[in-house]
């Protein structure tokens, strides 16, 4: 009859010393993608309601994470400081989530390839991340959302 063995080293862990292990990660920038299926959204008033929920969710989260991911995450969607805790997607919330769609589409549908092609148009991103035209209509007094 065998007799089982002593150690088991199924849940054993390695020492640091013993073990070499290389993590690559590769992020492509052109690999932006859709960030909603527009075969399934109604409307956009119905995608801005989903948008700033998703929103609320991701701040949410943020708040059980160390600082250093937080100010990662906030650098990259700063709109997640407007997201509040009510039950119902606020009016500000909806602007937030508009925002975060149309710097979306524009990062999908116009690469920075593209961009640079559209040089001659004056075309500057403003402090929300949106593409502006800068041409006459940046000199127009006409309000921002425009």
């Amino acid at each position: 009859m065998e007799e089982w063995p002593e150690d088991c080293k199924l849940f054993c862990l390695t020492n640091a010393e013993e073990e070499n292990t290389h993590v690559s990660n590769m992020v492509s920038a052109e690999a932006q993608e859709k960030l909603l299926d527009w075969r399934r959204e109604r409307s956009l008033l119905s995608s801005q309601n989903l948008v700033g929920y998703v929103l609320r969710f991701i701040k949410k989260l943020l708040n059980r994470v160390n600082s250093d991911l937080q100010e990662r995450v906030l650098l990259y969607i700063p709109q997640i400081r407007s997201a509040k805790t009510l039950p119902y997607i606020t009016a500000k919330e909806k602007e937030v989530a508009l925002r975060v769609i149309i710097r979306n589409h524009q990062s999908v549908r116009l690469p920075a390839a593209r961009q640079l092609a559209l040089k001659q148009l004056s075309i500057r991103e403003d402090e929300d991340g949106l593409l502006r035209c800068q041409g006459r209509l940046g000199n127009a007094n006409l309000q921002k959302d425009t």
